[in-house]
């Protein structure tokens, strides 16, 4: 995660649109996003697999290039 704070808090201070896009609805980085979208996460089970949740993240993301 240090590497994703260091990024956006770079683009926030050079005055960049930041979109946070996460399932962590206690994302540490939140606070840099001049706009923040929380996705359900479905696996909050630690069995589940981290593929499970994936679908969801790719869909958001298809979502927003056809935009």
């Amino acid at each position: 995660m240090p590497l994703y704070s260091s990024i956006a808090s770079y683009a926030k201070t050079v005055g960049a649109d930041v979109l946070i896009l996460t399932m962590n609805h206690k994302c540490p980085i939140a606070g840099y996003g001049h706009q923040v979208i929380y996705l359900p996460y479905i696996s909050r089970s630690q069995q589940d697999s981290f593929l499970d949740g994936q679908p969801i993240m790719f869909i958001a993301v298809e979502v927003l290039l056809s935009q």
